[in-house]
């Protein structure tokens, strides 16, 4: 059970990080993509930012998801196995 909360922190832990490197790739990205002043690239970043930033709202779901998982298999090993 150690391992499974242990893998739920670290899984949180690193959206975090995710969170902190992807908002600064794309405070530095946004500067350039204005720079270039075409609007099919201001397009197809802003397509590519909110895709990014969609995902990560869904990834925020994976720890509950492995915390299920991990109470489901505790209380299959509390059943017994034949």
């Amino acid at each position: 059970m150690a391992n499974a909360v242990g893998t739920i922190i670290v899984t949180a832990v690193l959206l975090m990080v995710g969170v902190i490197l992807v908002g600064n790739f794309q405070q530095s990205a946004d500067t350039q993509v204005t720079a270039l002043n075409n609007s099919a690239a201001t397009t197809a970043f802003t397509s590519v930012t909110t895709s990014v930033w969609g995902s990560f709202n869904l990834m925020g779901m994976l720890p509950y998801i492995i915390g299920a998982v991990a109470i489901l298999g505790y209380v299959y090993m509390l059943g017994g196995r034949d």
